[in-house]
This record gives C-alpha cells, structure tokens and sequence, in this order.
C-alpha cells in the first residue's frame, strides 16, 4: 500500500479478522458489494487520461493506448496521456522508444492535435493503431517498414498480425506464456557428457511441466519438425547443433559459436565439453516467435515445488552452464554467467539499474 500511495493510488483494503489463507464471510459480502458497484459505471468510451508505468514490453497498456518499446527493458518506463474537451492528445513520456494509440477508439472527443514530450505532430488522417516512434530528430509517427525488425518489443507492432498481449522481448520464461513445443535430437551429441545432460534436463522439465502445470509438454523429434510449428509455437531446442538438426540448421544466425572443439558467447571462450549455453533468442526461421537452448522454464527446480511465491523466473536472457557441477534444487548446473541481450538483441555487459 505505501508504494501504491507513492503513485498516487489509493488502495481499498478489506480485512477479514482471525481468517487464515480463505476469506472471512462477511467480509466476502463486502467484497462482492464493492465488485458489484464498480460494474456499474463499466466504461462505454476509453478514458481521456491515465498512466502506464511497466518494465517490460510484455506488458500491455490500455486497450488503446500501450508501449511497444523501451530505451532500456527492466527499467522504469512511464507514459502519461491525457486529451482535453477540444480534442488535444497530449503524451509525456520516459524510458519510452515506440508507442501505439488506437484513434479509433477515440470518437468523442475526436482527437485533432497530438504533442509528444512537448513537439507537435500533425495527426493521421485515418483512425487507426498509430504508432509514435523516438528518433533522433525527436518524436515521428511510424510508417509501417521503419521499425527495427531486431528490436524487443511488444509483437502489436507488427500492425496486429499477431494479436494482443505478445512480445518478442524475452527472457527465457516468456516462450512459455505462449504456444511451444520440445524440439528433440535424434542426432549423435558433440560429446557424451553433454549428451547425457541434455537428456536428463530435457526429462526434468518434461516431467516438471506436468506436475506444476497439469498437462503435457509438447515435443517432436528434430527430423518431424513442421512449417505449421515453425509458424505459430515458441521451439525449445534441445542438444547441440550436432545432435538437433533445427539447431544445426540456424546456428550460425545464433550469438554463440559452437562447436566440438569450443563454445564461444559475448567474446568468452568456454570449454566445449564442460560448458553448454542457455538462451532465448528470436527464431531465425520467424523473427515473430522464440528459439530457446537447453531450457524449460527456469523456476522448475524443487525450490519452486513447493509454493507458488517462488515460481518466478530464476533466468534472465542467457546463462551459461558449467555441467561438471550437478544440478541442484536451483539450477541446472552451475550458472558462470548470465545476463539480458541489449533492445537489439545483441550481448551486452551492461546490467538493469
């Protein structure tokens, strides 16, 4: 509640006295009643103002209004709007790159000016998802190949072609929010050691799908992969680009150099027969879904079996695993190094303030 008050926010609190983890009936009642009022004024037109304050491009907005982009992802980004009586938009913004507001939405009041961190810019003719991208010169209004196709963002900015609510942004837990499917090798490993890992931990988060998300992880070898997959799941590639074909197929449009006699990530060299990477990155056969090494969701191991509290991402983008290390009620092995691509995807050093 304090930090609500910091946002100005006021949060209704409702306290049921000598209950434990269930509500307390007469403050159930009040609960519903207070539901049931808010249902009441349900709005029939969009809010002239509010707030959006998010860290990511995952997270959607207002239904017409919603970030895309962020200068810097895992740090505060802000966006207030607010239109007067005569039709005036008026954004102010920080942390923010590129932004969407649906126009038509907005009948009354029709929107006839717009300013962006105080510059003016002449609205579009026609009503629809409008796109303000952050340039050099200042605030634009996109036009539809402008965008960086490498950039981390909510996937709306590909003119809606893939529905609301996803994002190409990672980190390695998000490919689960969305259709995925295990993609498994039928090929020979670079190594034995690796080959068994990768097995094992395949195995480990096929069964722990199962057990915390009550239904089966879909899989495929590598040779039976389809185009439909391709097209509309997330791949969890599993093995090494001797050992997958998929992986084979694309990995030299993958940040990292693999193979027997090496492993090389961010200007690091690591042993190849002890060291295998971790990642999400976007899939070069559809730059609209994921690629993920070596992973299911990395809250998967018995810390997190036991509440949901700690069923949080334990991974951010990339990890690099030492397997000589045993997995653990944690990790899958020992993590030498991890860390988030930059908002073009490219390994970078720097941290999230």
């Amino acid at each position: 509640k304090r930090f609500a008050e910091k946002e100005h926010v006021n949060i209704e609190e409702f306290i049921g006295p000598g209950v434990g983890h269930k509500y307390e009936p007469e403050t159930k009642k009040k609960i519903a009643g207070k539901i049931d009022e808010l249902l009441k004024h349900e709005r029939k037109n969009p809010p002239t103002h509010g707030r959006i304050v998010q860290y990511s491009p995952f997270v959607r907005g207002f239904k017409h209004t919603y970030i895309c982009e962020m200068e810097r992802s895992w740090e505060r980004a802000d966006l207030a709007f607010d239109i007067s009586a005569d039709g005036h938009l008026d954004v102010k913004t920080s942390n923010v790159t590129l932004f969407a507001v649906d126009t038509i939405f907005y009948k009354t009041p029709k929107i006839e000016r717009i300013t962006v961190d105080g510059l003016a810019i002449s609205p579009p003719k026609a009503a629809a998802p409008v796109f303000f991208w952050k340039t050099r010169n200042g605030w634009e209004i996109l036009d539809q190949g402008d965008a960086s196709p490498e950039a981390k963002k909510h996937r709306e900015t590909d003119w809606k072609r893939f529905g609301a609510g996803n994002a190409v942004c990672g980190p390695i837990d998000h490919a689960f929010v969305d259709s995925f499917v295990f993609v498994k090798p039928t090929g020979a490993p670079l190594n034995s050691k690796l080959g068994e890992w990768t097995q094992s931990e395949l195995a480990h988060a096929t069964k722990q799908w199962r057990a915390i998300f009550r239904g089966d992880a879909p899989s495929v070898d590598d040779s039976k992969l389809t185009d439909a997959q391709i097209q509309d799941s997330n791949l969890i590639l599993w093995g090494d680009p001797s050992s997958n074909a998929v992986l084979k197929k694309i990995a030299d449009k993958l940040p990292v150099k693999w193979t027997k006699d090496g492993l090389e990530f961010g200007g690091k060299k690591y042993d190849a027969a002890t060291h295998l990477p971790i990642l999400i990155f976007p899939n070069p056969l559809n730059r609209h879904r994921y690629v993920v090494l070596n992973s299911g969701f990395t809250f998967s191991r018995a810390c997190a079996s036991g509440t949901n509290s700690l069923q949080t991402p334990k991974l951010p983008d990339w990890a690099i695993v030492d397997t000589t290390v045993p997995p653990d009620d944690k990790f899958p092995g020992k993590i030498v190094d991890a860390g988030f691509f930059d908002e073009q995807w490219r390994f970078t050093t720097e941290r999230p303030k």
